[in-house]
């Protein structure tokens, strides 16, 4: 199972362009990164862009060290 900036990496994105891609800000992304709990609409759309960037389906059941509130 990949983590969050292991699947941006291989999306090809900086952590500036998903960020503004999502409409979530660094500070909440950063904290996903590092497994902090976060809101679920957050990552939902951070997982909406990744998901269109790599052509799957992408859940938080399917990323390492994702912590929703």
């Amino acid at each position: 199972m990949e983590t969050l900036d292991q699947l941006r990496k291989r999306a090809g994105l900086q952590v500036k362009e998903l960020t503004e891609l999502a409409d979530v800000s660094e500070t909440s992304y950063r904290k996903m990164v590092r497994g902090e709990a976060v809101g679920e609409v957050l990552v939902y759309r951070v997982l909406r862009v990744l998901s269109e960037r790599l052509k799957r389906e992408l859940t938080p059941d399917n990323v390492s060290g994702l912590n929703l509130l």
